[in-house]
């Protein structure tokens, strides 16, 4: 009864982003969101965060009650106490909402981990029955393994996907949250581009726990006689390594 109308709220904000003269892209820059953030609104298919109404009805030049009203409120018209409580109610529903929208989407993602955590602790027990060398499969397999599985356990499952409001206020270039710490120059994390580097690390961490033993492997064969164990071990993690950053900062700039 008081959520918000989707539909009818992306209308108005349409309306309203028409009115002022903007393109998606530009209000998306003025409110530090992405310009499919913006799409998604004005189609009804999601709202945004309410710690964006304030910003929002600033750029467009209405107030927040007629932002959650989906309509112009005239400058006679009064609000009684139900009113007030319906609206107070509208916001916390949207709240809900994102929540609850998290949720699901961890839910998603910590599933997907758990499938290929499995898959790659088979393929480690094969190599073990097949008697792959000691130094192999604890120097190399091992290392790669477990640094992976601790990426794609923080970020599927722990990570907060939104950041603090002065991440959008400032540039800020490290990110930390338990054991994580992440730091990169050149790089400023924000409410833009951190769903992007989400979305980076899972898959990268997703994709490299099952791959990596079959490739370790195979790469191990070929290559581990050329530079000798410990050489080929720098070798691999600088290569993983970078197959994690260099996408992160490739996002992370362009979704800035």
């Amino acid at each position: 009864m008081f959520e918000i109308d989707k539909k009818q709220f992306g209308l108005f904000v349409a309306e309203l982003r028409k009115e002022k003269g903007f393109t998606q892209k530009e209000l998306a820059a003025k409110l530090l969101v992405s310009d499919k953030a913006v799409s998604k609104w004005e189609t009804g298919q999601s709202c945004p965060d309410i710690s964006l109404l304030v910003p929002m009805a600033g750029v467009l030049n209405v107030t927040v009650t007629e932002l959650l009203e989906c309509r112009r409120l005239q400058s006679t018209e009064t609000m009684n106490t139900t009113q007030t409580e319906a609206l107070v109610k509208k916001t916390i529903s949207m709240s809900e909402s994102e929540l609850a929208a998290g949720s699901r989407s961890r839910k998603r993602w910590g599933a997907a981990y758990a499938c290929c955590l499995t898959v790659s602790c088979i393929e480690i027990c094969l190599f073990f029955l097949l008697d792959y060398s000691a130094e192999f499969f604890f120097t190399h397999l091992l290392t790669v393994e477990l640094l992976t599985a601790l990426f794609g356990l923080l970020f599927c499952l722990f990570v907060k996907e939104k950041l603090p409001s002065y991440y959008d206020d400032n540039h800020i270039a490290y990110y930390t949250q338990g054991p994580l710490r992440m730091h990169m120059p050149g790089v400023s994390f924000n409410n833009s581009n951190w769903p992007y580097i989400i979305r980076t690390v899972r898959l990268w961490a997703l994709i490299l726990l099952v791959c990596y033993p079959l490739l370790g492997m195979a790469a191990a064969s070929f290559l581990s006689g050329l530079f000798g164990n410990m050489v080929f071990l720098y070798i691999t993690l600088g290569i993983t390594l970078g197959g994690l950053f260099i996408p992160i900062y490739i996002v992370a700039r362009k979704y800035a």
